[in-house]
This record gives C-alpha cells, sequence and structure tokens, in this order.
C-alpha cells in the first residue's frame, strides 16, 4: 500500500497548527501524528546534515556543544526536545546562524 502524505505536508508547512496531533485512517490502518515530533525530527535531520557538511564528527560537535555524544545522537534522531541554549550552541559550532536550523 502506497500512502500520500502530500495533505500532511501542507499541514506541517502551517507552523501554526505545530502542537495539534492529528490522525489519519488508510482502510484499516490508524496512524496519529504529533506534529511536534515532526518538527523535532526534521530539526534534527537538518542538524545532522550540517554536521556533515562541515566533515565533523557526532563525537566532535557533541565537544564543541559540551554534551555527551549519546544525547547529540538523541537531538539528531528527533527524539529529545532541544532547549534554546543547545541550539544556540549548535548553530555556533556549526558556525551557521540558528535560523538556519529552522530551514527544513
Amino acid at each position: 500500500m502506497i500512502l500520500n502524505f502530500s495533505k500532511l505536508n501542507t499541514i506541517f508547512n502551517n507552523r501554526s497548527n505545530l502542537s495539534e496531533k492529528y490522525f489519519f485512517c488508510f482502510e484499516n490502518l490508524s496512524v496519529e501524528i504529533d506534529l511536534t515530533e515532526l518538527a523535532l525530527k526534521k530539526l534534527g535531520t537538518k542538524i545532522s546534515e550540517l554536521r556533515i557538511n562541515q566533515k565533523l564528527t557526532k563525537v566532535q560537535l557533541a565537544f564543541e556543544i559540551n554534551t555527551s555524544e549519546s544525547n547529540l545522537r538523541r537531538i539528531e534522531k528527533g527524539s529529545v526536545n532541544v532547549g534554546f541554549k543547545t541550539l544556540f550552541s549548535i548553530s555556533q559550532a556549526l558556525d551557521v546562524e540558528i535560523k538556519e536550523l529552522f530551514d527544513f
């Protein structure tokens, strides 16, 4: 079965809805999607892409932002809610403006 998430992308791009949950039903499959979790996953992916473009390992970036490699791994997976101080440290270590982290 192929699932079309184009409507989800439209909803996701409307950032005023980021704290809402949506339910989708595909035949007998029900899916609950929390748009906050999607945003965290996209943020983590963006951080990972920027880190790789800078040719930094997770260990190196974690050292630069004074956190553990395992915590950085969770950030890049989008499984942890990241605070502003951490995001600021990440942007400084990657030599990008903080707004670039949200360019997804």
